[in-house]
Protein backbone atom coordinates (compact mmCIF):
# COMPACT_ATOMS: atom_id res chain seq x y z
CA UNK A 1 0.00 0.00 0.00
CA UNK A 2 1.13 3.74 -0.45
CA UNK A 3 0.49 5.44 2.96
CA UNK A 4 1.29 8.85 0.94
CA UNK A 5 -1.32 8.30 -1.22
CA UNK A 6 -3.81 7.03 1.24
CA UNK A 7 -3.09 9.96 3.90
CA UNK A 8 -3.47 12.36 0.87
CA UNK A 9 -6.70 11.01 0.30
CA UNK A 10 -7.79 10.75 3.67
CA UNK A 11 -6.46 14.41 4.17
CA UNK A 12 -9.10 16.17 1.37
CA UNK A 13 -11.96 14.59 3.21
CA UNK A 14 -10.65 16.32 5.98
CA UNK A 15 -12.66 18.96 8.53
CA UNK A 16 -9.84 21.17 7.40
CA UNK A 17 -10.24 20.66 4.08
CA UNK A 18 -13.97 22.54 3.93
CA UNK A 19 -12.41 25.90 5.34
CA UNK A 20 -14.25 28.63 3.64
CA UNK A 21 -11.59 31.47 5.51
CA UNK A 22 -8.47 32.56 3.76
CA UNK A 23 -5.39 31.79 5.92
CA UNK A 24 -5.75 35.57 6.98
CA UNK A 25 -9.42 34.83 8.20
CA UNK A 26 -8.11 31.27 9.42
CA UNK A 27 -4.64 33.43 11.64
CA UNK A 28 -8.16 35.89 13.23
CA UNK A 29 -9.65 33.02 14.57
CA UNK A 30 -6.66 31.85 16.57
CA UNK A 31 -5.77 35.45 17.39
CA UNK A 32 -9.20 36.18 19.18
CA UNK A 33 -9.06 32.97 20.85
CA UNK A 34 -5.27 32.79 21.85
CA UNK A 35 -6.13 33.69 25.77
CA UNK A 36 -8.87 31.58 26.15
CA UNK A 37 -6.39 28.26 24.72
CA UNK A 38 -3.52 29.36 27.34
CA UNK A 39 -6.45 29.17 29.61
CA UNK A 40 -7.27 25.77 28.27
CA UNK A 41 -3.58 24.73 28.45
CA UNK A 42 -2.69 25.95 31.95
CA UNK A 43 -6.14 24.10 33.44
CA UNK A 44 -4.42 20.72 31.58
CA UNK A 45 -0.52 21.91 32.60
CA UNK A 46 0.03 18.58 34.58
CA UNK A 47 -0.86 16.80 31.52
CA UNK A 48 1.55 18.20 28.93
CA UNK A 49 3.89 18.40 31.58
CA UNK A 50 3.40 15.04 31.70
CA UNK A 51 4.03 14.39 27.72
CA UNK A 52 7.32 16.29 27.86
CA UNK A 53 8.42 14.52 31.10
CA UNK A 54 8.13 11.41 29.48
CA UNK A 55 10.08 12.37 26.12
CA UNK A 56 12.49 13.39 28.59
CA UNK A 57 12.50 9.90 30.13
CA UNK A 58 12.91 8.13 26.97
CA UNK A 59 15.86 9.98 25.70
CA UNK A 60 13.56 11.53 22.39
CA UNK A 61 13.97 15.41 24.79
CA UNK A 62 17.29 15.75 27.13
CA UNK A 63 18.26 18.73 29.59
CA UNK A 64 20.52 21.29 27.44
CA UNK A 65 19.10 20.77 24.37
CA UNK A 66 17.56 23.02 21.21
CA UNK A 67 13.87 22.24 20.68
CA UNK A 68 11.59 23.22 17.66
CA UNK A 69 7.88 23.57 18.63
CA UNK A 70 5.69 23.91 15.16
CA UNK A 71 2.25 25.73 15.33
CA UNK A 72 3.07 26.07 19.44
CA UNK A 73 -0.31 28.02 19.74
CA UNK A 74 -0.16 29.66 23.41
CA UNK A 75 2.98 27.61 24.57
CA UNK A 76 0.60 24.58 25.90
CA UNK A 77 4.26 22.56 25.21
CA UNK A 78 6.78 25.32 24.37
CA UNK A 79 6.81 26.63 28.44
CA UNK A 80 7.26 23.20 29.80
CA UNK A 81 10.21 22.34 27.54
CA UNK A 82 11.81 25.56 28.14
CA UNK A 83 12.11 24.86 31.54
CA UNK A 84 14.77 22.65 30.43
CA UNK A 85 16.01 23.10 27.31
CA UNK A 86 18.67 25.42 26.35
CA UNK A 87 16.62 26.93 23.70
CA UNK A 88 12.66 26.27 22.54
CA UNK A 89 12.01 28.18 18.93
CA UNK A 90 8.34 28.34 19.07
CA UNK A 91 6.55 28.52 15.32
CA UNK A 92 3.14 30.14 14.75
CA UNK A 93 1.66 31.59 12.40
CA UNK A 94 -1.02 33.44 14.49
CA UNK A 95 0.39 36.61 16.53
CA UNK A 96 -1.93 36.42 19.27
CA UNK A 97 -0.54 32.93 20.31
CA UNK A 98 3.09 34.34 20.31
CA UNK A 99 1.78 37.51 21.59
CA UNK A 100 0.30 35.34 25.05
CA UNK A 101 3.16 33.26 25.04
CA UNK A 102 5.72 35.51 25.31
CA UNK A 103 3.75 36.77 28.11
CA UNK A 104 3.46 33.75 29.84
CA UNK A 105 7.02 32.91 29.66
CA UNK A 106 8.09 36.69 31.02
CA UNK A 107 5.72 35.58 33.86
CA UNK A 108 7.36 32.29 34.52
CA UNK A 109 10.63 33.99 34.51
CA UNK A 110 11.70 32.06 31.17
CA UNK A 111 13.84 33.64 28.73
CA UNK A 112 14.97 30.99 25.78
CA UNK A 113 12.10 30.58 24.23
CA UNK A 114 12.66 32.42 20.36
CA UNK A 115 9.11 33.22 18.65
CA UNK A 116 8.92 32.56 15.11
CA UNK A 117 5.55 33.98 13.05
CA UNK A 118 5.65 31.77 10.21
CA UNK A 119 3.18 28.85 9.06
CA UNK A 120 5.15 25.58 8.70
CA UNK A 121 4.20 25.04 5.03
CA UNK A 122 5.96 28.59 4.35
CA UNK A 123 8.62 28.15 6.89
CA UNK A 124 12.11 27.80 5.26
CA UNK A 125 15.85 27.79 6.84
CA UNK A 126 19.03 26.03 7.56
CA UNK A 127 18.58 25.35 11.23
CA UNK A 128 18.15 22.32 12.99
CA UNK A 129 17.36 21.39 16.89
CA UNK A 130 17.61 18.54 18.73
CA UNK A 131 14.10 18.14 18.82
CA UNK A 132 11.12 18.99 16.56
CA UNK A 133 8.02 18.54 18.25
CA UNK A 134 4.78 19.15 16.91
CA UNK A 135 1.31 18.83 18.72
CA UNK A 136 -2.45 18.64 16.34
CA UNK A 137 -0.76 21.43 14.09
CA UNK A 138 -2.88 22.34 11.42
CA UNK A 139 0.06 22.82 9.00
CA UNK A 140 0.30 19.24 8.97
CA UNK A 141 -1.26 18.35 6.18
CA UNK A 142 0.03 15.46 4.85
CA UNK A 143 2.90 13.48 3.74
CA UNK A 144 5.10 15.96 2.86
CA UNK A 145 4.31 18.66 5.51
CA UNK A 146 4.78 15.90 8.10
CA UNK A 147 8.17 14.57 7.02
CA UNK A 148 9.34 17.93 6.27
CA UNK A 149 10.35 17.65 10.05
CA UNK A 150 13.10 15.43 9.53
CA UNK A 151 14.46 18.29 7.57
CA UNK A 152 15.14 20.44 10.97
CA UNK A 153 16.15 17.66 13.21
CA UNK A 154 19.43 16.44 14.22
CA UNK A 155 18.22 13.86 15.90
CA UNK A 156 14.84 13.23 17.42
CA UNK A 157 10.73 13.88 15.73
CA UNK A 158 7.58 13.84 17.76
CA UNK A 159 4.29 14.43 16.20
CA UNK A 160 0.84 14.01 18.53
CA UNK A 161 -2.30 13.72 17.19
CA UNK A 162 -5.63 13.05 18.18
CA UNK A 163 -6.43 9.42 20.00
CA UNK A 164 -9.20 7.24 19.91
CA UNK A 165 -11.81 9.63 21.95
CA UNK A 166 -12.98 12.58 21.16
CA UNK A 167 -11.89 15.82 22.85
CA UNK A 168 -14.62 17.77 22.48
CA UNK A 169 -17.62 15.81 22.17
CA UNK A 170 -19.87 19.09 21.88
CA UNK A 171 -18.40 19.99 19.36
CA UNK A 172 -18.79 17.29 17.75
CA UNK A 173 -22.73 17.56 18.14
CA UNK A 174 -22.74 20.98 16.72
CA UNK A 175 -20.87 20.23 14.22
CA UNK A 176 -23.57 17.42 12.89
CA UNK A 177 -26.37 19.50 13.58
CA UNK A 178 -25.22 22.38 11.69
CA UNK A 179 -23.04 20.93 8.96
CA UNK A 180 -25.13 17.44 8.60
CA UNK A 181 -22.43 15.46 8.62
CA UNK A 182 -20.05 13.67 11.21
CA UNK A 183 -17.10 15.62 12.13
CA UNK A 184 -15.02 12.66 12.43
CA UNK A 185 -12.81 11.59 9.63
CA UNK A 186 -9.46 9.85 9.31
CA UNK A 187 -7.47 12.19 8.20
CA UNK A 188 -5.59 12.82 11.29
CA UNK A 189 -5.71 9.02 12.30
CA UNK A 190 -2.38 8.00 13.49
CA UNK A 191 -1.75 5.23 11.13
CA UNK A 192 -0.51 7.44 8.02
CA UNK A 193 2.40 9.20 9.89
CA UNK A 194 3.27 5.63 11.53
CA UNK A 195 3.23 3.85 8.36
CA UNK A 196 4.92 6.45 6.07
CA UNK A 197 7.86 6.46 8.94
CA UNK A 198 7.74 2.46 8.09
CA UNK A 199 8.22 2.80 4.24
CA UNK A 200 10.87 5.13 5.08
CA UNK A 201 12.90 2.97 7.15
CA UNK A 202 12.54 4.78 10.74
CA UNK A 203 11.36 3.00 13.91
CA UNK A 204 8.68 4.95 15.23
CA UNK A 205 7.61 4.65 18.96
CA UNK A 206 3.64 5.24 20.16
CA UNK A 207 1.89 6.05 23.15
CA UNK A 208 -1.36 7.15 23.53
CA UNK A 209 -1.99 10.07 26.54
CA UNK A 210 -4.77 10.41 28.20
CA UNK A 211 -7.00 12.73 30.61
CA UNK A 212 -10.07 14.12 32.02
CA UNK A 213 -11.28 17.00 34.01
CA UNK A 214 -14.82 18.76 35.15
CA UNK A 215 -14.98 21.60 33.59
CA UNK A 216 -18.03 24.59 33.71
CA UNK A 217 -18.02 27.85 31.76
CA UNK A 218 -20.40 30.15 31.11
CA UNK A 219 -23.48 29.25 28.37
CA UNK A 220 -22.54 32.30 26.60
CA UNK A 221 -19.26 31.87 26.46
CA UNK A 222 -19.53 28.55 25.38
CA UNK A 223 -22.30 29.12 22.54
CA UNK A 224 -20.08 32.35 21.60
CA UNK A 225 -16.77 30.27 20.89
CA UNK A 226 -18.60 27.73 18.79
CA UNK A 227 -20.37 30.27 16.95
CA UNK A 228 -16.94 31.66 15.65
CA UNK A 229 -15.58 28.19 14.99
CA UNK A 230 -18.44 27.07 12.74
CA UNK A 231 -18.07 30.32 11.30
CA UNK A 232 -15.27 29.20 9.53
CA UNK A 233 -16.74 26.31 7.73
CA UNK A 234 -20.35 27.74 6.90
CA UNK A 235 -22.11 31.33 6.95
CA UNK A 236 -24.05 31.75 10.51
CA UNK A 237 -27.01 32.99 10.02
CA UNK A 238 -30.13 33.30 12.81
CA UNK A 239 -31.22 29.65 12.13
CA UNK A 240 -28.03 28.40 12.93
CA UNK A 241 -26.99 30.38 15.71
CA UNK A 242 -30.52 29.61 17.25
CA UNK A 243 -29.97 25.97 16.72
CA UNK A 244 -26.36 26.28 18.35
CA UNK A 245 -27.62 28.21 21.23
CA UNK A 246 -31.09 25.50 21.71
CA UNK A 247 -28.63 23.07 21.97
CA UNK A 248 -26.39 24.02 24.29
CA UNK A 249 -28.56 25.59 26.77
CA UNK A 250 -30.60 22.45 26.71
CA UNK A 251 -27.26 20.29 28.17
CA UNK A 252 -26.62 23.36 30.95
CA UNK A 253 -27.95 24.37 34.12
CA UNK A 254 -27.85 27.82 35.88
CA UNK A 255 -26.43 29.52 33.09
CA UNK A 256 -23.45 27.07 32.48
CA UNK A 257 -22.34 24.47 30.44
CA UNK A 258 -20.58 21.76 32.68
CA UNK A 259 -18.85 18.48 31.35
CA UNK A 260 -16.17 16.33 31.62
CA UNK A 261 -12.86 17.53 29.19
CA UNK A 262 -11.36 15.11 28.21
CA UNK A 263 -7.54 15.16 26.38
CA UNK A 264 -7.02 11.66 24.22
CA UNK A 265 -3.78 11.73 22.21
CA UNK A 266 -1.42 10.03 20.81
CA UNK A 267 2.42 10.66 20.55
CA UNK A 268 4.37 9.38 17.62
CA UNK A 269 7.91 9.96 18.12
CA UNK A 270 11.19 8.73 16.66
CA UNK A 271 14.65 8.91 15.58
CA UNK A 272 15.39 10.29 11.83
CA UNK A 273 18.47 8.78 11.42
Amino acid sequence: MDWEKEWERAQAQAMLSKCRVGKADFCGYFNRIAGDYLKEALADEPFYRGIVGFLESEGYFREGEDVLDIACGPGTYTLHFAERARSVAALDPAEGMLSVLMQEAERRGLSNIRPMRSRWEEHDGDERYDLVFTALSPGITGPATFLKMERYSKRSCCYIGFGDVSNNELSDELWELIMGESRKSRGFSIGYPFNVLLSKGRKPNVRYCKSERTSSEPCDEVIKSNLDWLGMFTAVDRGKEKKVRDHVLARSRNGFYAHIARQSLVALYWDVT
